[in-house]
């Protein structure tokens, strides 16, 4: 599997899936911290070290991920309401 299949197996298994538009950075901080909490129990402060390292590179792979889900959500809505204008205004036309 790709990195880019890992963070959307990674993202999903958080809860960041397409469907659901609530989910933002504050989320993605969250669970980083929270899992870094129970990661970091009882280890060594250099394993400690290595995994707030790749929790933080993580994080912001699942921002990255997120800002481009938006992005598409915009644009898909943008495209729609685009679509409904054209429709309203070409029935206008034909009325008028």
């Amino acid at each position: 599997m790709g990195k880019d299949g890992a963070i959307d197996v990674v993202a999903g298994a958080i809860g960041l899936s397409p469907a659901e538009t609530q989910d933002g950075p504050r989320d993605v901080i969250e669970v980083d911290g929270a899992a870094l909490e129970e990661r970091r129990r009882g280890v060594a402060p250099q394993k400690a070290c290595a995994y707030a390292e790749e929790g933080q590179a993580l994080a912001l792979e699942l921002m990255g991920y997120l800002v481009s889900r938006y992005r598409t959500e915009a644009l898909d809505g943008a495209r729609r309401a685009s679509r409904v204008d054209r429709a309203y205004d070409s029935g206008k036309r034909e009325d008028g």
